[in-house]
């Protein structure tokens, strides 16, 4: 994954196949039921993290539509030329 092209934290978008908008809170995460590597965990929009259950892990070819792109700085600039 290039971290360059990643959205930032605090983005929503709208997934295939799922019906609620979806706000990103964590990048290049692992889930640890499976250990399987996703570019994206995010959690039900509006309602935000309600427990474990509720995370959504996915790919960047799973967003559908990006509703709001999250807050951008200069340290998440940084961020992302680094990785």
């Amino acid at each position: 994954m290039i971290m360059k092209d990643i959205l930032p934290i605090g983005s929503v978008v709208k997934l295939d196949g799922i019906n609620y908008l979806v706000m990103i809170y964590g990048r290049n995460v692992v889930q640890s039921t499976t250990g399987k590597q996703y570019d994206y965990v995010g959690c039900p929009y509006p309602q935000g993290f309600i427990n474990n259950a509720y995370n959504i892990f996915f790919n960047k070819d799973a967003i559908e539509t990006l509703v709001f792109k999250g807050y951008e700085n200069q340290e998440e600039k940084i961020l992302r030329t680094s990785l």
